[in-house]
């Protein structure tokens, strides 16, 4: 028994003994996972207190941003850096940014010294917590503004065709070229790029992005490092003037609108009659149809009536008797009478001056019998004529004026005396007029233009030249040595309108001038009157006289289409401008009251009229069509080389800064070198109108944005001296973020934030596998 119960006190001690053991194992493994544990907990709060680090880092980047900019339309700045007090401690001597340069336009060699110097310059802050220091932050900031946006400059249409300049309404117009993109090889790669930023990547997040994901497949590469493009942009709303008011752009806009319109051309000085004028030619200018809505002033595409001649052609001849004389057998020749044919018409003109727009109906002229009735002897029994056709059928631009005959005759009457000859010529001495004259559309019979009260100045043309030269017609007839031939006398009097747009008042001598063998100039029926281009003091225009626009599109997109309208009733082809050598009026000053839009939706895309890269405001201009007009269509129109942007650019570049568009088209309209842009602009006070129409709607200054290199590094104050030293730190993390800002409103974005050192770290240094990482994320395949 005793023996047993020492074998059960052994075998006690044993599982005491392993029981101890296994005890010892858990404690440990449990103390080494806590170990463990700890570490992970600590390299976690290292982490994160970081992360936080580098999220105040861009926090003070920001209110750095904010403070140097300011209530400024646009930074001053191209690169900051941060900054301490105290001893110098450079970010650059404990961190390198790696790869950070990738992520910058470098490529712009300007931007890139100053990035490098603020780089070299940029300092530790120390980050404490009452007195312990607990980390410190650097960053650089760099001026991105002012850049294409990469994500949405040109574009493509379905056919794969780039988008072809245009009237500056969409980003996708911007026409990339290698001539001044240097990052592009070939004028082939931006339809390479553009394809496969559509089929392929849809949004390129930074520059790393657009650099090597082009190298991908079949789009060309960009060429050595990128200096004209940044991948965001936004522009909250366009900065409309103050006071300015929305118009409409439509019809039924315009209608509705019709007041704010009204108070926006008061306040220029136009009067209530020249207001009704204009809201007429709007409305004309918009609206699909040929009917004007005024017949006595309009920009509907129908034949306007534009000359009204009396043309008379004279014939002489004279009745030889016979006689020989009983004294001296000589054989006398008398003139016995005289007969007087007289072959003459009225004939009213209508001109078409509308330039690309074709009106197909026919149209005829109406005209009441004249007041003053011609004297019988020479014109008979007038018949004046109701319904006078105008060929042709279709009415097109360039076209000569077409004539119509009110009313004709052709009359002889034989005169035995000077005196009752003379008398008869005499009783044409009076003035003669046609109460009304009406352009009638034949299918319809509507009335599509009038003018009224309309005189031919038949006294003083009769005194002054017709009976001067039928006395002297005569007198050669009874001189002695008559040949008995007859003696042709052509006679013309009438008048011109100097606009077809405002003859409305055929009385009025400022509208029509006298025309015809006394009158200021040649009568000039079927033909241009180009006499009237001349007339001194009546017309003084820069408009291109004899070409009138219309749209009949339903639609107006620009207030600079202004420039197609008559804005006083008195002021013949005196028509809004923009240009200050142009607008003697200062009618101008219209944009500022008038937007053809709304206030727009956000958008993206347009370029900040205050760049500083020269080749991207060049873009905005590059193959801008320069004609005289604003149409769907054009293809004909001649358009801006590159030589001729950069000229543009330059100009938009001398005087900054801008804060709205209209500041913008303010500085094209009034810089006072026009020759140095463009031979093809040069000339045509429209052709450079089009510089405004097509021109500012690229630009928006309204969009500021920033590259932000940031880095944080955590830190235990081992001994309490409040700084930061290199054997102090716990971790680094660096990061780099877009950040974009609105100068108007001062509200501002981080728009993109990036861990370089995760990326860095998941593709290697050299960045080789970039593409491939991206593109087992690609969206489109």
């Amino acid at each position: 028994m005793t023996a047993c119960v020492h074998r059960k006190s052994g075998a006690a001690l044993v599982i005491v003994l392993g029981f101890l053991a296994v005890l010892t194992v858990i404690v440990l493994a449990f103390s080494t996972q806590m170990r463990t544990e700890r570490l992970a907990g600590r390299a976690f709060l290292d982490t994160a207190q970081t992360r936080q680090l580098l999220d105040a880092a861009l926090a003070r980047a920001m209110e750095e941003i904010d403070l140097e900019t300011g209530s400024s339309i646009f930074p001053s700045f191209l690169a900051l850096e941060s900054s301490a007090p105290g001893p110098v401690s450079f970010v650059a001597d404990a961190v390198d940014f790696g790869m950070a340069d990738d992520y910058l336009p470098l490529g712009d060699a300007t931007l890139a010294e100053a990035y490098r110097s603020a780089l070299d310059n940029a300092r530790w802050q120390t980050v404490s917590v009452g007195n312990d220091a607990v980390g410190r932050i650097g960053y650089v900031i760099v001026n991105t503004s002012g850049l294409l946006d990469a994500n949405h400059a040109g574009g493509l249409d379905a056919s794969g065709t780039l988008v072809a300049r245009g009237k500056g309404e969409s980003p996708a117009e911007l026409q990339l070229a290698p001539e001044l993109l240097r990052e592009l090889t070939d004028p082939g790669s931006a339809t390479g790029f553009l394809k496969g930023r559509i089929d392929r990547w849809r949004r390129f997040e930074t520059l790393r992005d657009l650099a090597q994901l082009n190298r991908i497949g079949t789009a060309p590469p960009f060429e050595g490092a990128i200096g004209n493009f940044s991948v965001f942009s936004f522009f909250p709303e366009p900065p409309l003037a103050t006071g300015q008011r929305y118009m409409g752009s439509t019809e039924a806009e315009i209608s509705a609108n019709r007041q704010a319109i009204a108070d926006a051309l008061d306040a220029i000085g136009l009067d209530a009659e020249n207001q009704r004028l204009v809201l007429a030619q709007l409305l004309d200018y918009v609206d699909a149809d040929s009917i004007p809505r005024s017949l006595d002033y309009g920009v509907e595409p129908v034949p306007l009536i534009n000359e009204v001649v009396l043309e008379c052609h004279f014939a002489f001849t004279p009745v030889v008797e016979e006689t020989i004389d009983a004294a001296t057998g000589v054989l006398l020749r008398t003139v016995k009478e005289v007969v007087v044919t007289n072959s003459f018409r009225v004939a009213g003109e209508a001109w078409y001056p509308f330039a690309l727009a074709e009106n197909r109906n026919a149209y005829r002229l109406e005209s009441s019998a004249a007041t003053d009735a011609l004297p019988r002897e020479l014109f008979g029994e007038v018949q004046w004529m109701r319904d006078a056709p105008l060929p042709p059928a279709e009415w097109r631009y360039g076209d000569p004026p077409a004539v119509a005959i009110l009313a004709s005759n052709l009359v002889d009457h034989s005169y035995t005396s000077t005196q009752s000859l003379f008398a008869a010529f005499e009783e044409m001495a009076d003035d003669f007029g046609l109460p009304e004259i009406r352009c009638i559309e034949t299918s319809s019979g509507t009335a599509v233009d009038a003018v009224e009260g309309l005189g031919l100045p038949l006294a003083n043309s009769v005194d002054e030249v017709l009976l001067p030269a039928v006395r002297d017609l005569v007198a050669e007839i009874y001189a002695a040595a008559v040949d008995g031939e007859t003696r042709e006398l052509p006679f013309a009097v009438g008048r011109a309108v100097v606009d077809p747009r405002l003859n409305w008042s055929g009385g009025n001598t400022n509208l029509w001038i006298e025309v015809g063998d006394n009158g200021a100039a040649p009568a000039t029926l079927g033909g241009v009157n180009s006499g009237i281009i001349d007339a001194p003091g009546i017309v003084e225009t820069p408009d291109p006289i004899g070409t009138i626009h219309v749209r009949n599109e339903g639609i107006i997109e620009s207030p600079y289409e202004f420039t197609y309208f008559l804005y006083d009733r008195n002021k013949p082809w005196r028509t809004f401008q923009f240009f200050r050598e142009n607008d003697r009026d200062n009618t101008r000053f219209l944009a500022d009251h008038l937007a053809t839009s709304p206030v727009h939706a956000p958008g993206s895309g347009w370029i900040n009229p205050n760049s500083l890269n020269s080749n991207v405001l060049a873009t905005a201009f590059l193959g801008m069509p320069v004609g005289e007009f604003t149409r769907d269509d054009l293809s004909a129109e001649p358009r801006v080389a590159s030589a001729a942007a950069y000229r543009l650019a330059q100009l938009v570049m001398d005087n900054r800064l801008y804060g709205t568009r209209k500041e913008l088209a303010d500085r094209l309209a009034n810089a006072a070198d026009y020759a140095r842009i463009d031979d093809a602009i040069e000339g045509s006070p429209w052709k450079k109108e089009s510089l405004l129409r097509n021109g500012t709607g690229l630009f928006d200054p309204r969009d500021t944005l920033f590259a932000v290199l940031l880095v944080a590094q955590n830190a235990r104050d081992a001994d309490h001296d409040g700084q930061v030293g290199n054997g102090e730190v716990q971790s680094t993390q660096r990061a780099i973020a877009y950040v974009w800002r609105d100068p108007a409103t001062g509200e501002a974005a981080c728009v993109f934030w990036g861990l370089a050192d995760t990326l860095q770290s998941s593709i290697g240094s050299a960045g080789t596998t970039w593409g491939t990482l991206l593109e087992t994320f690609r969206p489109y395949r």
